[in-house]
């Protein structure tokens, strides 16, 4: 009976199970609920889960039937392997046009997984199972190319659910919209001029501002990681860009040539900073010293250069496991900061902002350190 109870469990993202009756005990079972019944017992021991799984399955089912509206796929799903492929890009395209797109879509096709899972096999799945897979490869291949990388999946139910509806409908594995919409098959978070160029040829525009969206997002949140400093400035540029977007101030149109702007900007900066001969870490403490638009114009950039080479390897000579931790280390760091900008002549207005700058850039780098 408990192994029964485990095989049949509903469970986070698990709607259900199959008792499977290898021993003859189902006809014990039915005389034990029989004899539970009579003895007055209240409730439903025993329901037939498919008689309600179905209605639920055809109303989710209409859900995203009336999502696409328009968009006739399924002249393309019954197609040649390129029409079938078109039709996913496309149908990811469509997804991410509409308001909060995405996240209703993904919603309604797990609900329709889920409710087509318990459902199977009755025939009523046979007029979905077509639909559900179309919606369950452009889903696919949506969140391969958007998901963010920490993403975790519900790994146990999401499967036992996948199972299920893999032996019923047939899907193509997860498809890669780069591959299919003829992008080359680089290494795009280097943001070359050629990947970009090829992106805003792209005629699925919202597959484009997508793409996009999440390039840039993802390189600046390696770059949180390096420098504060230009991080922020380039945080600042995405999000004005796509407030402005989100505000109907900017077309699409517009809003993808402004983005390749900010792109062709960030992988100018790196380059940029390369060039100068000094170090990633050099580079974050004379982006921190240069923040201050006074100390910019009073001060020669030699010098801040020369500052910030000191306070790297001034910081690194200090740095321990736990300095973050200990308030004496800290302390010792900031008279260290603090020093060194009175012995070049940093105005002394800005000293108190650019020591604080300083010593988050150098917690940044002792935590880098150690990772």
């Amino acid at each position: 009976m408990q192994a029964i109870a485990r095989v049949n469990r509903v469970f986070g993202d698990k709607p259900g199970g199959v008792v499977v009756d290898y021993l003859g005990i189902a006809d014990q079972l039915r005389d034990a609920i029989q004899t539970y019944t009579q003895a007055g017992g209240e409730g439903k021991p025993v329901e037939n889960i498919q008689d309600q799984a179905v209605p639920l399955m055809l109303r989710h089912a209409e859900e995203l039937a009336a999502f696409f509206g328009e968009f006739d796929y399924m002249n393309l799903v019954a197609g040649s392997d390129a029409d079938q492929l078109r039709a996913i890009i496309d149908g990811a395209n469509y997804v991410l046009q509409k308001e909060n797109g995405k996240k209703r879509f993904d919603e309604m096709t797990v609900r329709l997984s889920k409710a087509f899972a318990l459902a199977v096999p009755r025939p009523e799945t046979n007029a979905v199972r077509d639909h559900l897979a179309f919606y369950q490869n452009v889903r696919s291949a949506i969140r391969k190319r958007f998901d963010d990388e920490n993403h975790t999946r519900s790994s146990v139910s999401s499967l036992a659910v996948n199972q299920v509806i893999s032996s019923a409908i047939r899907t193509d594995g997860v498809i890669d919209l780069f591959e299919v919409a003829g992008l080359p098959n680089t290494n795009v978070g280097i943001l070359s001029d050629e990947f970009l160029d090829r992106l805003a040829a792209l005629p699925q525009r919202n597959l484009a501002l997508e793409t996009l969206k999440k390039l840039l997002s993802d390189q600046i949140r390696t770059r949180e990681q390096i420098n504060i400093v230009q991080s922020r400035s380039f945080r600042e540029s995405l999000e004005n860009v796509l407030m402005r977007y989100s505000n109907r101030a900017i077309s699409t149109a517009q809003v993808i040539e402004e983005l390749i702007g900010l792109a062709k900007l960030i992988s100018s900066a790196i380059a940029e900073g390369q060039e100068t001969g000094l170090t990633e870490g050099e580079i974050a403490f004379y982006q921190a010293l240069a923040d201050n638009s006074s100390a910019k114009q009073v001060m020669q950039d030699e010098t801040l250069k020369q500052i910030a080479r000191e306070l790297a390897e001034s910081i690194r000579r200090k740095m321990t496991l736990d300095w973050t931790q200990r308030d004496t280390v800290r302390a010792d760091m900031r008279r260290t900061v603090r020093r060194l900008l009175a012995k070049y002549g940093y105005p002394p207005d800005a000293q108190e902002s650019a020591t604080k700058l300083i010593i988050a850039q150098a917690e940044l780098m002792a935590k880098n350190e150690v990772t």
